[in-house]
């Protein structure tokens, strides 16, 4: 059985540094975790999603770490009993 995958969506428009100690936290109990960024269509958005995703890919993030777009989180063929937000 695969291990769990963790997701933390958000628009992060740009990331702050919160949400980068949120992941820090996060990768003491995580094997593997996925930030996907978005968009809300219900509220204003200086940056896009790849944007959003350069963004958090500037910062040194352990290598358990990806960084995508919810897009390519979408296309990927992974397993929802498999994916824990």
């Amino acid at each position: 059985m695969s291990a769990a995958v963790y997701i933390y969506p958000g628009t992060f428009s740009p990331p702050p540094h919160g949400h980068l100690e949120v992941v820090r936290q996060a990768m003491k109990i995580c094997e593997r975790l996925i930030i996907i960024c978005s968009r809300n269509q219900e509220k204003e958005s200086w940056f896009t999603a790849e944007e959003c995703k350069n963004f958090w890919l500037a910062y040194n993030l352990p290598k358990n770490v990806e960084i995508m777009t919810l897009e390519e989180f979408s296309a990927r063929s992974n397993s929802a009993k498999n994916v824990v937000m």
